[in-house]
């Protein structure tokens, strides 16, 4: 069993310097971006291509925002909501952050050719709750690609697949998704090495769901490196957890793990995102009855 409780884990992965302009300090608010209402266990719509801009300016090196104004979901509805980078950028890393506890990610990844990301939220709840997507985005990066890989989990087992970067490439982000819309799951970079990306599915249904997981593959972010740290959550609380990154690196992407005494599936996933230029936080709902585990992973860099 993996040891969470209070526990930072880093490593380092050295990359050629880049150039870049000034990095911005506080999240941007963007509307670049959208939310499309979906009917369980219907095919996800494609997400609509973004239209190029005509900025003549050099992007920053790094930058993160949500996307504005906040998504209203309404109980029992299920939507997937995405947000662009700018123009010359591409995404290294994304999620939601909520207002409810009603709400729970479902999935999140990289949009297809790294131009944003996207979540799937669903609202369990009995009231209307409201949600940001959050992405970040470098510039300067080269050899990028989107690795994935898909499982079959059975009816009501858990099981973890893993999305490997080629080489010459980093895992710099990732994510995942799932085909249920009940069920625990957790997405998080696989140490040591940084060439893989790893996404974890509670099944809690009667029939086999798939499991997908996604990898942001890339190079040029100097002094890559993951690190994370864990926190207790009683039952019937919020759990927060939050890794700041090493003085000098700012966070490239995150990720999300659950557990609960005795094994057993952990808080359900509500939010994960960059809480600022230097963190990722995430929280977790615990209603398994037991005492629970939240992790929260960052990926820094510069």
């Amino acid at each position: 069993m993996r040891k969470i409780f209070l526990v930072a884990l880093a490593i380092c992965l050295l990359q050629p310097a880049v150039a870049h302009a000034d990095t911005p300090v506080t999240e941007v608010l963007s509307a670049e971006g959208g939310a499309q209402l979906v009917d369980i266990g219907a095919p996800l719509p494609a997400v609509p291509a973004r239209q190029p801009g005509r900025s003549a300016a050099a992007p920053p090196r790094h930058w993160f925002g949500a996307y504005q104004p906040p998504i209203t979901l309404q109980p029992n509805q299920y939507i997937q909501a995405w947000g662009y980078c700018p123009d010359g950028m591409l995404v290294t890393g994304g999620g939601a952050s909520v207002t409810s506890y009603g709400l729970t990610i479902m999935a999140t990844q990289p949009l297809d050719g790294g131009n944003g990301w996207k979540v799937l939220i669903v609202n369990n709840g009995d009231v209307d709750a409201t949600f940001k997507v959050h992405r970040v985005c470098f510039s300067g990066l080269s050899n990028y690609q989107i690795a994935s890989r898909k499982i079959v989990v059975a009816p009501y087992t858990s099981d973890g697949v893993s999305a490997s970067c080629p080489s010459g490439t980093s895992a710099v982000g990732g994510g995942g998704e799932t085909d249920s819309f009940w069920g625990r799951n957790g997405t998080y970079p696989v140490v040591p090495g940084l060439l893989d990306w790893r996404f974890y599915f509670n099944n809690r249904e009667s029939v086999a769901r798939t499991a997908t997981a996604y990898a942001v593959c890339a190079w040029g972010i100097n002094n890559l490196g993951t690190n994370y740290v864990g926190a207790a959550v009683d039952n019937g609380q919020y759990g927060r957890a939050a890794k700041a990154c090493f003085p000098g690196r700012v966070v490239v992407s995150g990720g999300y793990f659950s557990l609960a005494d005795q094994g057993a599936y952990g808080p359900r996933w509500t939010d994960s995102f960059p809480s600022s230029a230097t963190e990722w936080t995430v929280y977790g709902y615990n209603d398994t009855g037991r005492r629970g585990y939240v992790e929260a992973h960052a990926v820094c860099g510069n």
